[in-house]
């Protein structure tokens, strides 16, 4: 036994050779190894490090000049190789080249007083790891190898910087310490993965010294994707940053990401990102701006506070992709946003707002335009209001907005005569909810009231309140109040049985192609105590026997408002007007107070279509009345026929219970726990 050990002394002591300088750079000393070094060759302004097994060196001190190369090769066969550099007098000055060659599969570089990559190219077959963290040995004194870099490690407590270089490694490149800053630089590898805290393989817990931390990419092009783990510091990515690949950021802080409050900044590409803010420093923002996804699909997220999102444009490959903005608090959207995608927002204890006023010196309009035909776009604010400054322009076959409080729509930047915004919806039913009780949804007119409103939570006065400008065939609508003005004909109540909530409603029509106006139809499903129709309306469909609200329009024949309670019948004479808001002739044949065959009609989106080819000796009286409550009676009555029967109700709600099941298991679930 006792030989052993001293046989094994022997071998320790051979392997840490003592070394005094690198002849072949200018300013780099070694004094001592450990493992598998087996020499090292000068040259002229190089010198190259041999191997045939897993290696420690230990420097005194590492530079390398503009004019110089420093190399590592594996030899005598050797592959798969890990050589862990140690450098202990001062801080690294990269200016020229390293080199590993294929046998070298992990290249660690360690310097606890910071590294400064400055004009240089850094190439490697395998894995690259550069950290200011202080590593212990790969090879214990006895020669045994230690996995994992336990032992002695230490907190890491300077930068790393690289400016104007070029980085080609063919594995997985990793930079860890608590202040990485890259300047006008190019990453060619697979896996970018850049680490100021915990979470990879390496652990960061906190920083000893002063000043800024966290990370800054400025001016930096990937060619892989890019993994960001960040502490309570920021994170930067701006100034013409690209990542052909997937950007991926889990941060304790703040995240920007080529975000600027005003004027141009160069679009930012990446395949797709993940951005997530666990926010344990606080109400963390997150923030992304003038960004182009490219087949992947985007993902913004902050724990406790703020996402706010400018000029991004995704399209993602796959249709049934989703993009997700899930903020804490609130969520904002501005300038000219396109998705090409399902789309799902959502702000849980805040405010979603879409466009803002004064972001931009030049007041330059911005849209929210949803194209590709996606199958659901859902804008959330779960305790809060959503506040509608730009316009909105959805493909979306399921279009919703839901607020805790208010769906309120305001004149945005650059709006022509302070004209709303306005939300066009091609889907065949669009859904907008509001606080069932108190909420409201319409127009806010004035800009002044609309920030007192927002800032100092003061009511919004009677006097400043307008109709929402909404383009779509149908819409359930749930509020305590709700003012919308349709630019085509209008359904108000949902497909399905299930009651629309709206306690006041006023609601008016217009088409820009008929100065007559549009069509409005109330469905049997709306449960209101008051619904006040607008003078621009065209044609008024009313349910008769489910009626449960007063009615009120102006009549043509006397330009009087006809006030009709929710206990009295509707007449011919009572409606004799069409719609009661305009000079347009009026006859029985076009006037409904039940909607003849209303599933087709709906379909149709046209209410004005079924009733002009409806019979002329179409009579409202009591006979037609019960005929309406039968299918079959109605398509007698009329001779219109059906395509399909119309539902049982227990059977629609089921329908109804299973397709928002099945929705509902496609949603993103986005949450504050860290991955695994």
């Amino acid at each position: 036994m006792r030989k052993n050990i001293f046989l094994c002394t022997l071998v320790a002591v051979f392997a840490s050779m003592q070394i005094s300088y690198a002849d072949g750079l200018a300013n780099a000393s070694i004094s001592s190894t450990q493992g598998g070094f087996v020499g090292m060759e000068n040259g002229t302004n190089s010198a190259t490090l041999n191997f045939n097994g897993n290696a420690t060196v230990d420097w005194n001190r590492l530079h390398v000049g503009s004019n110089e190369t420093l190399n590592f090769n594996a030899v005598d066969g050797a592959s798969g190789l890990t050589v862990l550099n140690r450098v202990t007098g001062q801080f690294s000055n990269i200016y020229g080249t390293i080199n590993a060659n294929s046998g070298i599969s992990h290249l660690i570089l360690s310097n606890p007083h910071g590294i400064i990559f400055d004009g240089a190219n850094f190439n490697a077959a395998g894995d690259v790891t550069l950290t200011t963290q202080k590593l212990a040995p790969l090879m214990s004194a006895d020669g045994v190898e230690m996995y994992g870099y336990t032992g002695v490690n230490e907190l890491a407590t300077r930068q790393i910087m690289t400016k104007h270089s070029n980085f080609n490694v063919g594995g997985t490149l990793k930079m860890v310490g608590p202040k990485l800053f890259l300047i006008h630089s190019n990453m060619n590898t697979p896996n970018f993965k850049l680490v100021t805290a915990n979470g990879c393989d390496f652990l960061v817990n906190n920083y000893e010294g002063g000043g800024s931390r966290g990370v800054l990419m400025r001016a930096v092009s990937v060619n892989g994707d890019v993994y960001i783990t960040a502490g309570e510091d920021p994170t930067t990515i701006n100034a013409g940053s690209n990542v052909d690949g997937r950007l991926e950021i889990w941060s304790n802080g703040n995240v920007s990401i080529n975000y600027r409050n005003t004027g141009n900044i160069p679009e930012m590409n990446v395949d797709s990102l993940y951005v997530r803010s666990l926010g344990k420093a606080g109400n963390c923002t997150v923030k992304v701006g003038n960004l182009r996804t490219g087949t992947g699909s985007f993902q913004a997220s902050s724990a406790n506070g703020d996402v706010i999102v400018r000029d991004i444009h995704v399209n993602p490959s796959k249709k049934s992709a989703w993009t997700t903005i899930d903020a804490g608090r609130n969520a904002v959207l501005l300038g000219n946003n396109t998705i090409n995608s399902n789309f799902y927002v959502l702000a849980e204890k805040g405010d979603l707002i879409i466009g803002n006023q004064n972001i931009a010196p030049e007041s330059i309009p911005g849209q929210l335009l949803i194209s590709g035909s996606p199958n659901r776009v859902t804008l959330s604010a779960s305790r809060g209001n959503v506040i509608i400054k730009d316009d909105i322009n959805s493909s979306a076959s399921n279009f919703t907005i839901n607020a805790g409080k208010n769906i309120i729509t305001a004149a945005g930047d650059g709006a022509v005569n302070g004209e709303t915004a306005m939300i066009t919806s091609s889907a065949s039913s669009s859904s907008l909810n509001a606080n069932k009780n108190n909420g409201y949804i319409g127009a806010v007119e004035d800009s002044d009231a609309l920030n007192n409103f927002m800032n100092n939570n003061t009511p919004i006065d009677d006097s400043v309140k307008g109709y929402m400008n909404f383009s779509g065939a149908r819409a359930w609508i749930n509020a305590g109040e709700a003012r919308i003005k349709a630019h085509n004909d209008f359904v108000v109540g949902g497909s399905y049985d299930v009651p629309s909530q709206i306690k006041k409603l006023y609601v008016t029509a217009v088409d820009e192609n008929d100065p007559l106006g549009a069509s409005i139809t109330i469905r049997p499903n709306v449960e209101s105590d008051e619904v006040i129709i607008g003078e621009e309306t065209k044609e008024l469909y009313v349910p008769q026997e489910s009626r449960s609200y007063d009615l009120k329009f102006t009549n043509i024949r006397d330009n009087e408002l006809t006030e009709i309670d929710a206990d009295q019948a509707l007449t011919y004479e009572d409606f004799n007007a069409a719609g009661g808001h305009n000079d347009g002739v009026q006859t029985q044949s076009n006037t409904w107070v039940n909607a003849p065959t209303e599933p087709d009609r709906m379909q149709a989106g046209s209410p004005k279509g079924v009733a002009e080819s409806a019979p002329e000796q179409v009579v409202i009286d009591e006979d037609f009345v019960a005929l309406n409550k039968s299918n079959e009676g109605i398509q007698n009555k009329l001779n219109v026929s059906l395509d399909t029967p119309v539902e049982p109700k227990e059977k629609q709600v089921k329908k109804l219970d299973k397709t928002i099941s099945s929705e509902l298991k496609t949603l993103p679930m986005m949450t504050s726990k860290k991955r695994k």
